[in-house]
């Protein structure tokens, strides 16, 4: 196998496994054995390169690194997923027909007015944490382990994200409290406006942004009310030259999938004239031109 046909075979694991979990964040049928399987296919082409083609090139080496910890760690990615829906729920309050759980939460703090039974869905879900921090805990100690085995324990998790992004640690460091020095006076000063004139006090710890984001815009409901998402994404797409006939939009009524979702979908299903990071990667380092690299290839 050159490095061409494991591009392309990287590729299409990728497309496939991104349809998948989409249906499944969508709340659209999706096979969790399915989700598996692929993360398999993932874990033995990225164990290929790792054995084929050694650590050159460095940023595709990085990338396998990262398939193995992601793929080998799938089970417990599910196991999360499904427990957040499962054991962080409410107990006293309800969105639509079934209780609050950590998927509709949002939601529901959109839509209710009360802010004492929002400030008790918040309270009770962060109780209820308990029950899912120890599988991301197990989690990330795998992940570094994958790290640590693959790199002859030079690489950990943020290695590999400091040196995808050229940047070192401290000033990574530096640049995060340099953000928040200059954003928390202006961000405090914001939210006590904001919070003075939608809600009539200062904000609370369960006035959360998306809470505000819909008080905020409440206003402008009826304009956008006659809005269809789908056009939108369509028409922003054509403006960007994206070929829409190999573009696939769900939207059979009664689906939530929101406009983010469709654009996740199309990023997704939009293999004309993109390809994946590995490929695109690939080409970079080939001095090839970058003109592959279209709107729709994004960082997962």
């Amino acid at each position: 196998m050159n490095l061409d046909q494991w591009c392309e075979l990287d590729e299409r694991i990728y497309v496939a496994e991104s349809d998948e979990r989409y249906k499944q964040y969508a709340g659209l049928k999706h096979s969790e054995r399915m989700i598996e399987q692929l993360a398999e296919m993932k874990n033995i082409n990225a164990q290929i390169f790792l054995d084929t083609f050694s650590s050159e090139p460095r940023k595709l080496f990085l990338t396998a690194i990262e398939n193995i910890a992601d793929s080998s760690t799938k089970k417990l990615e599910l196991k999360l997923f499904n427990m957040r829906n499962a054991k962080i729920v409410s107990s006293k309050h309800r969105f639509g027909k079934v209780p609050v759980n950590w998927s509709t939460w949002r939601q529901f703090n959109s839509a209710q007015k009360d802010p004492s039974k929002r400030k008790q869905v918040f309270d009770e879900f962060i109780t209820k944490t308990k029950y899912v921090s120890p599988v991301i805990k197990e989690r990330f100690r795998k992940i570094g382990e994958v790290y640590e085995k693959h790199s002859n324990k030079k690489l950990d998790p943020l290695d590999g994200y400091l040196e995808n992004e050229k940047i070192s640690y401290s000033q990574l460091i530096d640049f995060v409290k340099s953000m928040g020095r200059q954003a928390k006076k202006p961000f405090q000063e914001a939210l006590a406006d904001i919070s003075k004139k939608v809600l009539g006090r200062e904000a609370e710890y369960y006035d959360d942004f998306y809470f505000f984001r819909n008080r905020v815009y409440s206003d402008l409901e009826r304009e956008f009310a006659g809005v269809s998402p789908p056009d939108q994404v369509r028409r922003t797409l054509e403006a960007m030259q994206f070929n829409l006939s190999s573009i696939h939009f769900d939207t059979e009524a009664g689906r939530t999938s929101t406009l983010r979702r469709y654009a996740s979908l199309c990023r997704c299903q939009a293999t004309s004239g993109c390809c994946t990071r590995a490929k695109a990667l690939t080409l970079t380092y080939r001095g090839a031109t970058t003109k592959w690299a279209t709107p729709s290839m994004q960082h997962r």
